[in-house]
């Protein structure tokens, strides 16, 4: 795993029947959990929730005709909506059902998330389309290399206005659609998944492979320490800048861990015992050679676990 696992993996059931036996997708909702589209039978549509405990708490929703997907709404803090064939629905989660009448109807393109500002928005993996009816959709931004063939989820972002999406590639982009870019680097899940979906509450991912749920920290899972680096070159008498980069499995940078510097062998000293990595994975101290010194030293730098 590229991000840290905090839990998991953890099998979940909804109505006494694993997830991996129902063939619809799932959804976050934050403040409801997963979302299942299909009933436990795999039968008739209806929306079911699944905690974070992995326990179903019934269905949420009594629409049975013609609904196949939820919709992220980001005009309301747990606002959602149901997509049926040719008609959309705001959802009401305290009442569980759609709203009665709906908020689009007519020949509706495949739509994901709905912005602050109304726009419908769809996702695949080369970038973002957008349209203002949710019937023709332009593309808004093409996601940066490498992108994927698809997505697969999309989930509330870290901000009022933005989205996390998982791409085919096994990668998590924040989107800002303000801004209408994506927002920071790539995450990197390192293994092929069900989903994967950002919880802003908790500042957690929640993942689903075969059934089976994880929790991930929004942390990138170290991988490799590189030895230190001095610039210049130690001598008798000069100062040096040592420098070490922490990086996951799929090189991406480990940002705010921390590390232990001390001296292995040899005379001098260091500015301080402990630094953190920066947005590079690069974590730096410096080291005072003494005048006179052979400038024969070996530093040793450690993560701090």
């Amino acid at each position: 795993m590229a991000l840290e696992v905090l839990y998991g993996p953890s099998d979940i059931t909804v109505g006494g029947v694993t997830a991996a036996n129902i063939s619809g997708g799932f959804g976050w909702v934050q403040g409801i959990g997963l979302l299942t589209v299909l009933q436990p039978s795999g039968g008739g549509y209806g929306l079911f929730a699944v905690e974070m405990d992995g326990m179903a708490q019934g269905p949420r929703s009594s629409f049975t005709s013609g609904g196949y997907g939820s919709v992220l709404d980001l005009r309301s803090a747990r606002g959602f909506a149901v997509q049926g064939f040719g008609s959309l629905w705001g959802f009401d989660y305290i009442a569980g059902q759609p709203s009665p009448l709906p908020l689009l109807t007519g020949s509706l393109g495949v739509i994901e998330a709905i912005t602050v500002d109304g726009r419908y928005l769809q996702f695949n993996g080369g970038g973002v389309k957008s349209s203002p009816d949710g019937i023709t959709f332009t593309t808004e931004y093409a996601w940066t290399a490498p992108d994927a063939s698809s997505f697969q989820t999309v989930s509330r972002g870290r901000s009022a206005t933005e989205l996390c999406v998982l791409l085919t590639n096994n990668q998590l982009r924040f989107y800002d659609t303000a801004a209408k870019r994506q927002s920071g680097s790539s995450l990197f899940i390192g293994e092929s998944s069900s989903g994967c979906w950002y919880v802003p509450k908790y500042d957690i991912f929640v993942e689903l492979k075969s059934g089976q749920l994880k929790i991930l920290a929004d942390v990138t899972a170290p991988y490799s320490l590189s030895n230190p680096v001095p610039s210049p070159a130690i001598a008798a008498g000069l100062t040096s800048q040592m420098s070490v980069q922490l990086l996951g499995v799929q090189s991406e940078p480990c940002v705010g861990e921390l590390i232990n510097w001390s001296i292995g062998s040899g005379n001098g000293s260091l500015a301080v015992p402990q630094s953190t990595t920066d947005t590079t994975g690069t974590a730096t101290n410096t080291y005072i050679c003494p005048v006179g010194s052979s400038g024969s030293v070996v530093i040793d730098a450690q993560m701090n676990y």
